[in-house]
């Protein structure tokens, strides 16, 4: 055969055949059963082999995260993490947190959730950087505060740490997404090599990729944190309402699939 029509065939080979990326979203791109799954079974605090319960303070919020069965819980198949305000003691408000202590990487989390909407009330369920490089990353998946109401909440890309020539820099990419999240809802990241999907019920609602930014620390672990926060210059900036708790955040499974092999 001659070579002109050896390089034809060769061009055409890609168009019927074309090469498939696992960086290229897909809808059938991952497993279809998950590789870990999480269903909150049993009561009492979060299963001890897979997620630590905080008990910490951050002056940007009011409220302790503690390690307490009336503000950490599970309890008919669902996560329970409840705001609370003590009429005793020096912690006026109390409130929960739980980090996963296995991490993720690119492949599909998804969670059904739904979130507290009253004033000062801040929801995160996020993902935190494992890694020890200098420029760091941030995945928020679901942040909310009750100054917007129940009608929209936030997704949010944060670079943390040493770029643009910067020692000490942040930088945030946000997107918007406008649902009821007081009522449950499916939330899924896809997460690819140089992009991230997001949908909730199965419809996408917002996609952030590498082409957008200077640097990507997106190809690090990651720990699952999820959390209720309770006022602070951001989640209080149209007040807050005591009147109004406690209030709860509940989650009701978590599943994480790998991409196929």
């Amino acid at each position: 055969m001659k070579p002109f029509s050896l390089l034809i065939l060769w061009a055409l080979s890609f168009i019927l055949y074309p090469i498939k990326s696992s960086a290229q979203p897909s809808a059938d791109a991952f497993e279809e059963k998950p590789s870990w799954e999480e269903h909150f079974n049993g009561k009492g605090y979060p299963s001890e082999s897979d997620w630590t319960v905080s008990e910490t303070y951050t002056k940007e919020h009011l409220a302790h995260y503690v390690k307490n069965p009336h503000n950490v819980y599970v309890k008919r198949g669902k996560l329970h993490l409840v705001l609370r305000k003590n009429f005793t003691g020096t912690n006026s408000y109390t409130s929960g947190r739980i980090i996963s202590k296995r991490t993720f990487s690119c492949g599909k989390l998804e969670f059904r959730a739904k979130c507290p909407v009253s004033k000062g009330v801040w929801n995160a369920i996020w993902l935190r950087d494992a890694s020890k490089e200098k420029c760091h990353g941030e995945i928020d998946i679901v942040e909310q505060i009750g100054c917007w109401g129940k009608g929209k909440y936030q997704l949010n890309f944060h670079l943390w740490g040493e770029f643009g020539g910067k020692t000490s820099n942040h930088q945030q990419n946000q997107r918007y997404a406008k649902i009821d999240v007081s009522d449950y809802h499916v939330y899924t990241l896809e997460w690819y090599k140089d992009c991230f999907v997001a949908l909730v019920d199965g419809k996408e609602v917002c996609r952030f990729s590498k082409e957008e930014i200077k640097e990507w620390p997106f190809a690090h672990e990651y720990h699952l944190i999820i959390a209720l926060a309770y006022g602070g210059n951001w989640a209080g900036a149209c007040g807050t309402d005591d009147d109004a708790l406690p209030q709860t955040l509940q989650v009701d499974w978590i599943k994480y699939y790998e991409f196929k092999k």
